[in-house]
């Protein structure tokens, strides 16, 4: 497996600018897609990641919207593991249930985006959005935030876990219906 600076060396390519960041992930100046979290936690970095993203959309109110699905995953795939306290730089526990609440913002819009590309085109787009669904919120980076664990969380923000599954469940039942 190539080791980090190998990593850092290839700039993983996407058309949302980052400006001038010059973070340890960032250096690029843009977002990366796959792999970037696995960068991330090699160089142990997830805070300062995720303070890249919020300063990128931060100064740019439209950027929120040009969030691919991979970047919302990716984007709270590091919340999640920044609020397990993974990486070099973790959060204090006081400060992990904002980074869930992240992660939870970043998994609804990606279901949104799921549910709203959906009866676009229904034929094709339920075989793809099972499978989007069901392998990516399958990850191990999303466990803490699944049953059992949900247990493990207060109770607002388990709540809040829950019924964001339960949205997950609905969406994948009408996309379980070869016609509807």
């Amino acid at each position: 497996m190539p080791g980090v600076k190998w990593i850092s060396e290839r700039v993983l390519r996407s058309d949302f600018p980052v400006g001038n960041s010059n973070g340890p992930c960032l250096s690029s100046g843009l977002i990366p897609g796959d792999l970037f979290t696995s960068r991330c936690i090699h160089a142990g970095t997830l805070q300062d990641e995720l303070r890249h993203y919020e300063q990128a959309l931060a100064a740019d109110p439209d950027a929120a919207k040009k969030l691919s699905h991979a970047q919302l995953l990716i984007l709270a795939r590091t919340a999640l593991l920044a609020s397990a306290g993974k990486g070099i730089d973790p959060p204090p526990i006081a400060e992990r249930p904002k980074y869930r609440a992240k992660a939870l913002a970043s998994l609804r819009n990606f279901i949104t985006a799921q549910e709203e590309a959906l009866p676009k085109d229904f034929k094709t787009n339920r075989i793809s959005c099972q499978k989007s669904i069901r392998t990516r919120l399958l990850h191990k980076d999303v466990a803490s935030v699944r049953h059992p664990a949900l247990n493990d969380l207060p109770e607002g923000e388990r709540r809040a876990w829950e019924s964001f599954w339960s949205e997950v469940d609905d969406l994948l039942q009408k996309a379980d219906v070869p016609n509807p």
